[in-house]
């Protein structure tokens, strides 16, 4: 063994020293960036771990009728959040959510499992109740990581349904949050999914406010800290509709359970009074906790109570667009206002027979007269003189074919069908015969297809001599603590042109007719105060016919069209005019009574 000489001594001790001055020198640099440099990024990162940031959810905004009835509210509803990295023990939460909501636990374990982040909130469950939440508040000291939420939930106080055009508000999907601009959402978030809820999304939503809350080193709640980054929710606007809510329920309970629709609309700006699509479901199902059993009932249910007939079905109008023909036949010149045509209730087209309504036939008549009657013979008749395309020309006039334009979502509106030349040779090879297909289409059957939105517009054009309104839901925007009007809706009228006055002077008068004449197909609607002018129709279908009624009031100077359709009704005379006829006796004492009581409130 050799012993190590003075020099090597001295140099490995050099070594020695060295190393251990560099080692201090490393620690106490390191010590300095972290008290004096770093002072402040350790300073906020230990925040942090002693603050948990939480949002604000701000009041979604009311929806209000147009007298300022109250049509949808706010109740208070619980939501639960996990901080997944704050999570001690999650098999015990696990438990705990599969002895209250075993139905949900696998999806609790997808979301969390889902995370896109470990640091940022997760909603497990929603929708929840009181005594639901207070399962969760017994747990508390046990289920660090674990936070409840107090979140708007939707409610209906005002006895009517219309979920087709209310909506509803449920959690956002990821697209939805991919599609948002500014970031606004995040996955939990409540946003409108149909109708109003979600065509006036911005309006109602609000804006986010944010607090701290301070935790232990278990993740547990310890109290609010108020910073410079804490604000206040700010509540969204409320909404005031143009539907009055009288006239709603009546006509809700009108259609009971018949498959329809009924619209009712002002003629003069596109106002929609009444809304109705049966059948229905209760308007808080969808935001409510539901199973997939009670969710398929209704979606695997024939009659299809998620499907909107207001404005997104499309059926024959039957004999409502024989006033089509009218127009058209007279403006273009073809026949003159008092051309005659008789009826023997028969009618021959190649080697088909047609027949009216009225088998015995309704002898000689006039168009007035016709549209009175609603005699099919003398429209097949006047069918042999039209084009296809000019008549279809007239139906364009009237804006059939186009979506109306409504305020709510667009998959929520149905353009229709107006079929012209080019579209039969597309559907059909060129494989069709004009004569026969005109005398189809002119008593609104074949491949002509509307919607009883679209029939209640047509309706109140004829009684304002040729106004085109875009019918809409909304009144007014108005902020939800100082009650100031942010916005208001704007009419969209225009007006069809080329149309003669004696033409609109003959249709008009076959109308009234039609519900005051002696041999009128209406004149159950008849009001003992009011003129009113309509047009009932009977599509035929593979099963039972379909019921129409059209019509419009006061015949001279209109605020009120409406269409009745009951699907599978039968007759439009019998089955849909007397549901247009309680409307229309209901409307007008609404008026009186209402003008009544706001001239005595004026005089007190």
């Amino acid at each position: 063994m050799n012993e190590e000489t003075p020099d090597q001594l001295s140099q490995r001790s050099q070594s020695f020293t060295l190393a251990t001055a560099f080692i201090f020198l490393v620690i106490l640099s390191r010590f300095f960036y972290i008290q004096i440099l770093g002072s402040e990024e350790h300073y906020l990162r230990s925040e942090a771990n002693r603050t948990r940031p939480v949002e604000e959810i701000p009041t979604r905004g009311l929806i209000f009728d147009r007298n300022n009835v109250l049509l949808v509210d706010n109740v208070p509803a619980y939501s639960i959040y996990v901080f997944p990295y704050e999570l001690k023990d999650i098999d015990y939460l696990y438990e705990l959510i599969g002895q209250k909501f075993h139905e949900d636990l696998e999806n609790v374990k997808e979301k969390i499992k889902n995370a896109k982040t470990r640091y940022q909130p997760v909603k497990i469950l929603s929708g929840l109740s009181h005594s639901d939440i207070v399962f969760f508040v017994e747990n508390k000291l046990n289920l660090p990581g674990v936070m409840t939420q107090v979140e708007p939930k939707r409610y209906y106080p005002s006895g009517i349904k219309a979920p087709h055009f209310l909506g509803y508000i449920k959690e956002i999907d990821e697209d939805e949050i991919e599609r948002s601009v500014n970031n606004f959402y995040k996955s939990g978030d409540l946003v409108g999914k149909q109708g109003l809820e979600k065509y006036y999304e911005e309006y109602l939503r609000g804006e986010k406010g944010y607090k701290f809350l301070e935790v232990d080193a278990f993740g547990r709640e310890v109290g609010e800290i108020i910073t410079a980054n804490t604000t206040q929710a700010q509540s969204g606007k409320n909404l005031v509709l143009t539907l009055d809510r009288d006239l709603q329920k009546l006509s809700e309970d009108l259609l009971g359970d018949s498959l329809g629709a009924v619209i009712v609309i002002n003629p003069q700006n596109g106002e929609i009074y009444v809304a109705v699509s049966k059948p229905d479901y209760e308007p808080d199902f969808m935001s409510s906790r539901f199973t997939q059993e009670e969710y398929n009932l209704l979606l695997l249910d024939p009659a299809a109570p998620f499907y909107n007939r207001v404005s997104q079905s499309v059926f024959p109008p039957g004999s409502t667009y024989k006033l089509i023909g009218a127009i058209t036949a007279l403006n273009e010149n073809i026949l003159e206002a008092d051309q005659k045509f008789t009826c023997t209730g028969s009618w021959r087209l190649g080697n088909k027979t047609h027949y009216c309504w009225r088998r015995a036939g309704h002898g000689t008549l006039t168009m007035a007269q016709a549209i009175e009657q609603s005699c099919n013979i003398y429209f097949y008749t006047l069918s042999q003189k039209l084009t296809f395309d000019i008549f279809a020309s007239y139906g364009e006039k009237f804006l059939f074919g186009t979506s109306p334009g409504l305020d709510i979502p667009g998959e929520q509106q149905n353009p229709g069908i107006l079929p012209t030349s080019e579209y039969m040779d597309n559907k059909y090879k060129n494989d069709w015969n004009e004569k026969g297909m005109m005398a189809i289409q002119i008593i609104g059957q074949g491949d002509l297809l509307v919607t009883p939105l679209q029939m209640a517009r047509f309706a109140g054009a004829i009684g304002t001599r040729g106004k085109m309104v875009t019918p809409r839901f909304l009144r007014e925007v108005v902020d939800s603590k100082t009650n100031e009007v942010l916005f208001r809706s704007q009419e969209n009228v225009v007006q069809i042109e080329g149309i003669k006055d004696e033409v609109w002077d003959l249709v008009r008068e076959g109308m009234r007719n039609v519900v005051n004449g002696e041999r009128g197909t209406a004149r159950t609607v008849r009001h003992k105060e009011v003129v009113i002018a309509g047009k009932t129709g009977t599509s035929e279908n593979n099963g039972q016919d379909h019921a129409w009624f059209i019509g419009y009031a006061p015949e001279e100077n209109p605020t009120i069209a409406l269409a009745v359709f009951v699907e599978n009704g039968g007759g439009g005379g019998r089955v849909a005019a007397p549901i247009a006829r309680e409307i229309f006796k209901e409307y007008f004492r609404l008026q009186k009574t209402r003008k009544n009581t706001l001239l005595s409130s004026k005089i007190k």
